[in-house]
């Protein structure tokens, strides 16, 4: 099966370079869609991407993990082989795996349409920015402390969206240091998203027709946490509210 958020994949590990280093991301299209960049690479075999992710899985620290995300889709869509790729990947899934890897891993089996064998099943928010209106399609969700979440954002619309989860309390902060970066060529090298300790996780910007994906762990204090777009003039509409509600007890 497909991947929903194969479109923007190589916009999937920006959130963490985004922060280290602004230089390394593109520059945001303005306009209409992005062409699909060409590629003369070939489709890699089953069998060399099967061994990417044992190598990763022993510890080779020189392969990227989005390779390794490329690699467990080659692995899950392959007819005939579905049960020796989950074989294979679900053991990243585990806890004393690095959480990036765990995240991406538990992605990828549940655009498989994997069950997940744990406690710790990824839960997935399917959301719409609205053409026009300058809104998400959904402004409030729940998730549970400490768990696995996956947001997929779908941009139909003209303008570029993208989507912070801030600190309870600290949309209106956010909004001015945005309002404060303007449109300089450093506020698109950042996808305007500002430095602050109040911001826990960003997308990157979600070109039009595009697909975007957050993957993270809620927040283990239970409460109420903002989403926001940041893109210039949107935060006042475009956003939301994540409530983080504690673990159920047995």
């Amino acid at each position: 099966s497909s991947n929903p958020a194969t479109p923007a994949h190589s916009s999937r590990m920006l959130e963490v370079r985004m922060r280290e280093d602004p230089g390394l991301l593109p520059v945001l299209p303005v306009g209409g869609p992005r062409e699909a960049a060409a590629t003369t690479q070939p489709i890699p075999s089953w069998d060399d991407s099967k061994s990417l992710i044992d190598s990763f899985a022993a510890g080779d620290d020189s392969i990227r993990i989005e390779d390794i995300r490329s690699a467990m889709n080659r692995l899950l869509s392959e007819p005939g082989r579905e049960s020796e790729a989950v074989e294979t990947i679900r053991p990243l899934t585990g806890t004393d795996r690095p959480t990036g890897t765990r995240l991406q891993a538990l992605a990828s089996l549940d655009d498989a349409g994997v069950e997940s064998d744990s406690t710790d099943v990824l839960q997935t928010i399917r959301m719409k920015g609205v053409p026009v209106k300058m809104v998400y399609d959904i402004d409030r969700f729940d998730v549970v402390a400490g768990r696995p979440v996956r947001i997929i954002l779908d941009n139909p619309d003209a303008q570029p969206h993208n989507l912070l989860i801030l600190k309870p309390g600290s949309l209106r902060a956010i909004g001015r240091a945005v309002d404060g970066m303007g449109n300089t060529a450093e506020a698109r090298a950042r996808h305007w998203v500002p430095e602050s300790p109040k911001i826990l996780h960003a997308m990157p910007m979600v070109a039009p027709d595009e697909v975007g994906e957050l993957l993270f762990i809620a927040p283990e204090r239970p409460g109420r946490y903002p989403f926001v777009c940041t893109y210039p003039g949107h935060w006042r509409m475009m956003n939301g509210v994540m409530t983080v509600r504690a673990e159920p007890k047995d």
